[in-house]
């Protein structure tokens, strides 16, 4: 193992003490997107969350539309979480420890498989290349995997409008590697297609981090992922223009 991919272990292994927010400090985000992957889950299927964190996103699919599920991760603390997060539902989920470069050879195939800024985790495109092909690996034909993940693109459309109002720039987290769109749509063949794309993030990320970023809090005080200029970002189409880092790609393989 290298020695950054033990550093970002550990940077997981301490997040997870943070239980709900584990996975993200914004969870006004962290809804926009799980919304979209149930949105593209198929009712009752077999579901594989690669990168699962705390478990939250694939217990919710549980919940709602009644799948059946694996979560995966690299974090041991991070897969104790999502254990003891999903242990109501003990009988339909279940929970490993895998690294999206080497998945396990034993866990059959899934109707669907989702990743939720898992892949950006990696430490290079070739890295991020091989953990796809290997997701891919493990879905039925006719099967979707959801992925949703960073783009440098939406960050600096993001950043150009910070720039305009003399806001600084957004860095790119230290763990992370950010995927450009036209690098990703290369990625399709013969046997799989990005069947859908949507710029997800673009309404939140541009009135959150721009505008709210922009204005403030009316008293001066810390800016907060519940503002009110957020709260009316979730209540907007989430993909009014192509701002934001997160994006959503549904890929299909061939039957």
């Amino acid at each position: 193992m290298s020695t950054l991919t033990e550093q970002k272990r550990g940077f997981w292994d301490d997040r997870a003490k943070l239980g709900k927010i584990s996975g993200s400090n914004d969870f006004m985000l962290k809804r926009i997107e799980t919304d979209f992957i149930l949105r593209f889950l198929p009712r009752g299927a077999r579901v594989l969350d690669a990168g699962c964190g705390n478990g939250e996103t694939l217990i919710e699919a549980c919940e709602k539309i009644a799948i059946n599920g694996m979560g995966l991760d690299f974090s041991p603390e991070m897969v104790a979480l999502a254990t003891q997060n999903g242990k109501p539902l003990k009988d339909r989920l279940s929970w490993r420890f895998a690294d999206l470069r080497d998945l396990p050879k034993d866990i059959g195939l899934f109707d669907a498989v989702y990743t939720q800024r898992s892949l950006i985790n990696l430490n290079s495109l070739d890295e991020q290349r091989e953990a796809f092909e290997n997701i891919m690996a493990l879905v039925k034909p006719g099967g979707c995997f959801i992925m949703v993940e960073c783009t440098i693109d939406g960050q600096n459309k993001t950043n150009a409008q910070r720039e305009i109002l003399g806001i600084e720039k957004m860095e790119i987290p230290w763990h992370n590697l950010f995927f450009s769109i036209v690098e990703v749509e290369s990625w399709q063949n013969a046997g799989r297609r990005i069947e859908y794309f949507d710029h997800i993030s673009s309404t939140y990320h541009f009135l959150s981090r721009v505008v709210y970023a922009a204005v403030g809090e009316p008293d001066g005080g810390e800016l907060k992922y519940d503002s009110k200029i957020n709260k009316i970002a979730l209540r907007l189409p989430p993909n009014i223009g192509d701002f934001g880092p997160v994006k959503g790609w549904i890929w299909r393989k061939s039957g």
